[in-house]
């Protein structure tokens, strides 16, 4: 969950980086992720909030994630099946972010 929150944080994806008057995170070269808080609504949903240092400011986020079920490959050598698709695949549930807000 800390991986998806960071990687959306270093990458920009909302575009506030380059908000307001603070210097760039290329300028100041610190983009971290200083808290992440999780309270579970759910036994597969769970609301995440915390802070985040960007640019040399602290801004808070909110969002929500959830445990999604993910086709894995199968362990083991990959056989031709009927329809080309290799191995037979199974599923496992992992937590995804699907929602997140920065203030």
């Amino acid at each position: 969950m800390i991986d998806q929150v960071d990687a959306v944080v270093r990458h920009d994806a909302f575009g506030i980086v380059g908000s307001g008057t603070a210097p760039t995170t290329q300028q100041s070269g610190c983009t971290r992720i200083q808290r992440v808080h999780a309270q579970l609504c759910d036994v597969s949903a769970a609301e995440i909030f915390g802070t985040c240092l960007i640019g040399g400011r602290i801004r808070v986020f909110a969002g929500r994630v959830e445990r999604k079920p993910v086709r894995v490959r199968a362990p083991g050598p990959r056989t031709p099946a009927v329809g080309g698709r290799g191995a037979l695949e199974r599923a496992e549930y992992r937590w995804q972010l699907v929602s997140l807000e920065f203030c």
